[in-house]
């Protein structure tokens, strides 16, 4: 302490050193008792348990006016929490808690050290109000899996809702930035606690959604359960159930979950974690794009590959299947030609020209030789006629005598002075019968 100008000035390790001592000297915080519905309930590293306790009475059996807010924090060290049996102690519990104050300097904070709790067998009024929302929104179906949307890999634009200036809004986008640069950041200003908190938050997914960005981040930097209420509040949590866009929750809470994040479509602890989530790092991007690439190429050259390999078989099948129907249709066509030929009048008078020719000739070689037949059967005849004739005699000094046109058979048939023609081989000869002498000896002629 130090005065100036006749005040007195204190430091702040004095001001909370003298708010500690009035603290510890007070007789009713020396050993107080009080019950509250445990908001948050976890274990540290070295076995003590820290619970946060509020107020369990219900908004209605309030006095009117009076604020309906505060929290109490409860320590219980490990030497005690072993002599009680907390280990079924979960969110919405009523604690009857009995010790002492006391407040943490480095951070002026006052809590309560407890060496005795109890719990009673009813919940307190904000968990089965939050069980009771929880369970009705389970039956419509707003938490179901298997309606969950896909994260995009690989987003243009991605919309942020989240108080701006605050550390998760930093991380958010120096994460975002350092990761890919190139992807769209569209921040919606929205403070996650105090007046109008759950409109603004809203607001801001309908507004992404209705822009159409790729992907929505709900986040905040922490803080006590108590501080993330809104994001149990069934207005935000239809919001996110009723958004098209793809929804990350990363409110920064790791002991508990909020309904807001069994609605949204993937749930991370922190901000920077949805940021890393809802952004590709752009490394991995370019080197996906190379092995697609290369991959692309490889199949591209094998399909070529294969295809050329189909496309020379099925040219060889074709030229085979072509040239057997080529050949087909020319043996058709010559036999068609073929029975054309035979039906032109043309063909059919050459071919019959053709037959008489042969008829001609077989008719002239048959007529020929039965010429032939004919000339030697008449030559033999004419020689047996001729060696029947008449003149046939003449040969030899015989000769052929008529008188007056008929044949001299005797002597006595003439007289003289009739004429007398004598037909010899070779010529005739006219006479006149001088003398008849008849002959005695009776010898006649042929």
């Amino acid at each position: 302490m130090r005065v100036e100008n006749g005040k007195k000035v204190f430091s702040v390790r004095e001001v909370n050193s003298y708010i500690g001592n009035i603290i510890k000297n007070d007789y009713l915080l020396k050993n107080i008792c009080f019950e509250g519905e445990v908001s948050s309930f976890s274990k540290g590293p070295t076995g003590h348990l820290y619970i946060t306790l509020k107020d369990c009475t219900a908004p209605g059996d309030l006095p009117e006016g009076a604020p309906y807010n505060g929290i109490l924090r409860v320590n219980v060290w490990k030497s005690v929490a072993a002599k009680l049996n907390l280990t079924t102690v979960k969110q919405g519990d009523i604690l009857i808690v009995k010790g002492s104050c006391s407040i943490y300097d480095a951070k002026s904070e006052y809590s309560v050290n407890a060496v005795s709790v109890q719990r009673r067998e009813e919940r307190g009024w904000h968990g089965e109000a939050y069980a009771e929302l929880k369970r009705r929104l389970g039956q419509e179906g707003i938490f179901d899996t298997a309606i969950k949307k896909p994260i995009p890999k690989y987003p243009r634009a991605v919309g942020v809702v989240i108080s701006i200036g605050t550390n998760a809004y930093k991380d958010i986008m120096s994460v975002s930035h350092r990761r890919n640069p190139y992807v769209q950041m569209i921040v919606c200003d929205a403070r996650a606690q105090g007046e109008n908190a759950r409109e603004l938050i809203v607001q801001g997914i309908r507004r992404l959604d209705r822009m159409g960005v790729d992907t929505i981040i709900i986040g905040r930097g922490g803080g006590s359960r108590e501080d993330l209420e809104v994001f149990d509040d069934e207005a935000v949590v239809r919001a996110i159930y009723e958004a098209k866009t793809p929804i990350i929750s990363g409110t920064g809470h790791e002991g508990d979950t909020s309904l807001a994040d069994d609605a949204a479509d993937l749930r991370v602890e922190t901000p920077t974690a949805a940021a890393t989530a809802a952004v590709p790092l752009i490394d991995d991007i370019l080197r996906t794009i190379e092995l697609r690439l290369r991959t692309m190429n490889y199949h591209v050259a094998n399909k070529k590959q294969n295809y050329q390999a189909r496309l020379d078989s099925c040219e060889r099948e074709l030229r085979l299947r072509m040239q057997g129907r080529l050949q087909e249709k020319e043996t058709k066509l010559q036999m068609y030609m073929q029975q054309l030929a035979a039906l032109n009048p043309r063909a059919k008078l050459e071919k019959q020209q053709e037959k008489l020719k042969q008829s001609r000739e077989r008719l002239e070689n048959r007529i020929q030789l039965k010429f032939k037949e004919y000339e030697h059967q008449l030559h033999l005849l004419l020689t047996r006629l001729h060696g029947n004739a008449p003149t046939a005699k003449l040969v030899g000094g015989f000769g052929y005598l008529e008188s007056e046109g008929k044949p001299v058979m005797s002597a006595g048939q003439m007289q003289a002075g009739d004429p007398l023609h004598v037909t010899l081989h070779d010529g005739r000869i006219h006479a006149t019968v001088v003398s008849v002498e008849a002959d005695t000896n009776g010898v006649q002629g042929e």
